[in-house]
């Protein structure tokens, strides 16, 4: 449509255009060559405050978050409670805009590259009782995820249609230790996700791998929420206790001897 992006600062945590929903900038065009190296192994890549829609009505907190992270012990956790005062934990002055708003973090945990949004609850300056809580998985994940979109059928085509949704889909991995990944089918997809393409019918698709053995999952949209629930888990195989090396039915050389 031809509108300019209202905050270029911002650009890698809202990445759609408000008036068209088409891409102004791709989650792989992002770089982190010139963002300095954590002291764990968890790097906030962007982030920001403000506006759930308009980047001109956010700041970027980056920089603050990392410093968060890095005061942690273990500096590979980012915890802001419910209680936290926003703007006490963030350390700004004044508001970035009236209304709710959101916290958008995009982080990257040894090379995987995840996003998680939270917004503001009831009382203002305050999250929802939800929090925002991300923490390096103490493993490497079983649970790999490869390309996912929300939204036409047909996917992005040229530059509309489809939002590209690995970051977000990747974090749920992360929370989970790196084993599962679910999406309730009671969850709004537009406040997870987006509407890529309003007033018609979408599907997430999910391209992932268990160990070794990739997998592709789709799943439709129906009024805003998924017609079944995503449950992508790793079972691990046990060992059996009792090896069956030989078994035989019916009559055998011992029998026609016996």
């Amino acid at each position: 449509c031809g509108t300019a992006h209202p905050n270029p600062q911002l650009c890698e945590t809202y990445r759609y255009c408000t008036n068209c929903s088409s891409v102004m900038r791709e989650a792989s065009a992002i770089d982190t060559s010139k963002i300095p190296k954590p002291a764990g192994r968890l790097l906030v890549i962007a982030a920001s405050y403000g506006h759930p829609d308009d980047a001109s009505k956010a700041v970027d907190i980056r920089e603050t978050l990392q410093r968060k992270i890095e005061g942690y012990g273990a500096k590979d956790c980012l915890n802001i409670t419910p209680q936290d005062n926003l703007l006490t934990y963030l350390g700004l002055r004044s508001a970035p805009c009236s209304g709710r708003k959101c916290i958008r973090v995009r982080f990257l945990i040894e090379g995987r590259r995840s996003e998680t949004i939270a917004h503001e609850g009831s009382t203002e300056f305050h999250l929802d009782d939800l929090g925002l809580f991300v923490v390096v998985p103490k493993s490497p994940p079983s649970l790999i995820l490869g390309k996912c979109w929300y939204g036409h059928p047909r996917g992005l085509i040229k530059g509309r249609g489809a939002f590209d949704v690995t970051e977000i889909l990747q974090a749920r991995v992360e929370e989970s230790g790196g084993t599962f990944l679910e999406v309730n089918h009671r969850e709004h997809l537009d406040k997870l996700f987006g509407d890529p393409c309003p007033n018609r019918r979408k599907n997430l698709v999910i391209n992932y791998e268990i160990h070794g053995s990739s997998g592709k999952m789709v799943a439709e949209e129906v009024e805003g929420h998924l017609k079944k629930p995503v449950d992508l888990t790793y079972t691990p195989v046990i060992a059996p206790l009792i090896v069956i090396e030989k078994a035989t039915y019916g009559l055998t050389q011992e029998g026609i001897k016996e």
